[in-house]
């Protein structure tokens, strides 16, 4: 996947909007969108998407500005300049695995009371 980077010598000081335009579907991982070699400092007012695919405006936590957007989460540091993307489980595949999480502990206390 092709993305525009900024590579910053010196130290970074975020302030006002970050608006992401994707055009295409993105593929899971971390992408550096800002290479920090001096670090950062500062805030962003906001994280947004405009255009592309994906729609909304991310919250945020600390350094973290998150969003959920097209079955996946879209995270951004902050402090590392990183772009994070990942697969939201479907609920079936959510309840699939508690669900046979609980079965394993159901067998595991019955085979413990047998003892």
């Amino acid at each position: 996947i092709a993305y525009d980077a900024v590579n910053v010598a010196g130290l970074l000081t975020y302030n006002g909007d970050l608006t992401f335009n994707i055009t295409a579907p993105v593929a899971g991982g971390v992408y550096d969108l800002f290479a920090l070699s001096g670090g950062a400092t500062g805030n962003l007012d906001s994280v947004s998407f405009a255009g592309g695919v994906y729609a909304g405006t991310f919250s945020r936590t600390g350094d973290i500005w998150t969003a959920d957007a097209g079955g996946q989460t879209f995270s951004f540091d902050q402090l590392s300049g990183d772009l994070s993307v990942t697969a939201i489980p479907e609920p079936s595949t959510t309840a699939l695995l508690i669900g046979s999480g609980l079965l394993v502990v159901a067998v595991a206390r019955r085979r413990t009371r047998r003892a």
